[in-house]
């Protein structure tokens, strides 16, 4: 029919839960290591710490099964995104790219985040592990 809405998308599994945690630890992470604008790095790197550590997983992308690579991905992605809007509600508007230098380490981390999980994947589609 021509109005018939369109079929919903699966969630991945762990999904919508796996937000919802995120949200909380976040909050609570704020509570108690705030970020600090000025030398955002120590703290970014101390609440990532956190999170993994809470989470279980190992402190090395190599140690890393696929999905706790793809969770280290989303709680670097959470914490970028954190920054950015800390900044903006204490600066009144968004970073720049001056704004993000300190957090360089930090983009890069994402980056061989979503490398090592592009090579798993690659691994598997070719038999391998």
């Amino acid at each position: 029919a021509a109005g018939a809405a369109a079929p919903r998308r699966k969630r991945p599994p762990g999904g919508s839960s796996s937000r919802a945690m995120e949200r909380a630890l976040t909050a609570e992470l704020d509570s108690e290591l705030p970020l600090d604008l000025a030398a955002p790095y120590a703290a970014v790197q101390q609440r990532l710490t956190r999170r993994r550590t809470r989470a279980g997983r190992p402190a090395s992308l190599s140690e890393m099964t696929v999905d706790q690579i793809k969770d280290e991905k989303r709680s670097i992605k959470v914490e970028l995104k954190n920054f950015d809007t800390q900044f903006m509600a204490t600066c009144g508007r968004p970073p720049q790219k001056r704004d993000k230098e300190p957090l360089r380490e930090v983009y890069a981390m994402y980056k061989a985040t979503k490398r090592a999980i592009e090579e798993r994947q690659r691994q598997r589609g070719l038999g391998g592990p």
